[in-house]
């Protein structure tokens, strides 16, 4: 993420990967709302800090 930008692929994966997981729990129902915005929070924590450990290198 040069200089601060957000990468709008990055963000365009993302918004489909946490649409699909949120498509399949409602279909599902394994999870309840609390536990979804868990899972989504730590999706969304694991990709930043991917994407910062790919700009330091």
């Amino acid at each position: 993420m040069e200089n601060n930008k957000i990468d709008k692929d990055l963000l365009r994966i993302m918004f489909h990967s946490i649409r699909k997981a949120e498509d399949e729990n409602i279909k599902t129902q394994k999870n309840d709302n609390k536990r979804m915005v868990k899972i989504i929070g730590d999706f969304i924590d694991r990709k930043v800090r991917e994407e910062i450990r790919n700009d330091e290198n």
